[in-house]
């Protein structure tokens, strides 16, 4: 899928991010290098997803990829994800991963 966006990740705090545009093959290194450069995370990584606009199977990777690097009490929340993405999660059971949590939009 091609956005005339690109893809943005900000740091909104430590261990909390907000992506925008597209989480794919070409971007997945983005996200793990902004997450690396924040340094250690403590806990759960947070990536609020509101903004995500669509997501493939590399990118679903990069997000266990991600998860699987936490420390052991920590999870990756994976936060208000549209419905786009939400259906991609649904339809690769990321809720069953024991590293992932899909939070629903408030």
């Amino acid at each position: 899928m091609m956005d005339d966006r690109p893809f943005v990740v900000e740091r909104v705090e430590p261990g909390r991010f907000r992506l925008s545009g597209e989480l794919d093959i070409g971007t997945v290194p983005l996200l793990g290098q902004a997450v690396a450069d924040d340094g250690p995370v403590r806990g759960d990584l947070v990536l609020d997803l509101r903004d995500l606009t669509f997501i493939d199977s590399t990118g679903v990777r990069g997000l266990i990829s991600l998860a699987d690097g936490l420390d052991p009490e920590g999870v990756v929340v994976l936060a208000a994800p549209g419905p786009t993405i939400a259906r991609v999660f649904d339809l690769m059971g990321l809720a069953r991963h024991p590293r992932l949590r899909v939070e629903a939009a408030s």
